[in-house]
């Protein structure tokens, strides 16, 4: 008796693809995505099915004139249901310049926060590190694929530039910001009142005695490190002493400082006694290289960390700081993002919280005499 081979027809991988055919269909349909479909990957994935299992669907689509696919582009939505009402998805997009385990302690700490408190609303929130849409001059194209692939009920950029938030008022794609408005941006925002923390702590020091001060600040368009820098120029205007003498620095987030470089601000015949600078990070490289140079704080050299973290507990001596409360922030943030999503608010609230200066063990009065030498 001769056995016969079965060979069995894709009856099963074809009853897939028409599955996943008509969930494509009906998100198109109902605006699910808007302009481009995510990419093959990202929707096999989401999916649960083979790559090869998803072409078939695309190239059903692409036959009938739903969708073009474009090179080194992706698929772009052609055809949907003209007038009809994108659909809620009940998510938020973060939007970071980069992965957020490079972000400060505090914003680890507010996005937790957002989480939660989105998530009890029914809210999920989906994280998009996307560096291009931060540096290049004229992102348009860029955010149109990425907001198109990637339908959410509300968006929130964090430390995003003036054509990256254009973007967003042009389009009308709801929209809260983590941080400042650019000028002449309408957007709901929420961020610290650095202003108010940088005026307080060159006025801080110069009570103190000091008199030739450093202010480390980032290189970044991000209005806060704009107005962190306004606000020490002013402190240091108000106090209204002729003989301050300042210098500011400025370095790229990626940057390394380096006791070479501060070297220069020790060497003068009247030192620079106090330092203030921008983040957690930069104030644990900035002790080391302080204590490289032979340099201690504060007997020799003040120093004031404009933010906060929780490792700064660990540092000896504590570092002089300014607590943002993250519980607020989220919450503030939050409650923006709900009237965006209930009721399309287009309220271009501004809300600064004005953090709490911890004094920390960092701070004293500058020596009266002292001399150094740096080989």
């Amino acid at each position: 008796m001769k056995h016969r081979a079965v060979v069995r027809a894709p009856i099963q991988r074809h009853s897939v693809a028409e599955q996943v055919l008509a969930h494509l269909r009906e998100g198109i349909a109902t605006g699910r995505w808007r302009q481009w479909l995510p990419t093959e990957r990202g929707l096999a994935t989401s999916l649960h099915v083979s790559r090869s299992t998803l072409r078939f669907a695309l190239a059903e689509l692409r036959r009938d004139g739903t969708l073009e696919a474009i090179r080194a582009r992706g698929n772009r939505i052609v055809a949907a249901r003209p007038g009809h009402r994108a659909a809620a998805t009940h998510t938020v997009g973060l939007l970071t310049p980069g992965p957020l385990h490079l972000h400060a302690p505090f914003a680890h700490t507010w996005i937790d926060r957002l989480r939660a408190a989105l998530h009890d609303q029914g809210l999920g929130v989906e994280v998009h590190e996307n560096s291009p849409v931060y540096t290049q001059g004229r992102p348009d194209d860029t955010l149109a694929r990425l907001v198109g692939r990637n339908p959410h009920d509300c968006w929130i950029p964090v430390l995003s530039t003036a054509a990256l938030q254009g973007w967003f008022v042009r389009h009308r794609v709801p929209c809260v910001l983590a941080g400042s408005p650019q000028h002449g941006i309408g957007l709901p925002s929420v961020d610290v009142d650095f202003f108010a923390a940088c005026r307080h702590a060159a006025l801080t020091l110069l009570r103190l005695g000091h008199r030739h001060l450093v202010l480390l600040n980032e290189k970044s368009d991000a209005r806060g490190y704009t107005f962190s820098q306004t606000g020490f120029l002013q402190g240091v205007a108000d106090y209204g002493d002729p003989s301050v003498e300042i210098a500011v620095r400025r370095f790229r987030s990626d940057e390394r400082i380096t006791p070479a470089q501060l070297a220069r601000h020790f060497r003068s015949h009247q030192p620079a006694t106090a330092i203030v600078v921008m983040t957690a990070g930069r104030c644990l490289m900035v002790l080391g290289c302080l204590a490289q140079l032979g340099l201690r704080v504060p007997r020799d050299v003040s120093l004031i960390c404009r933010s906060s973290g929780s490792f700064l507990d660990h540092m000896v001596p504590y570092p002089a700081h300014y607590d943002f409360q993250p519980d607020k922030y989220a919450a503030l943030l939050a409650r923006h993002v709900l009237a965006q999503v209930r009721h399309r608010s287009n309220q271009s609230i501004a809300h600064r919280l004005t953090p709490k200066f911890v004094r920390g063990e960092s701070i004293a009065p500058p020596p009266i005499a002292r001399t150094l030498i740096i080989s």
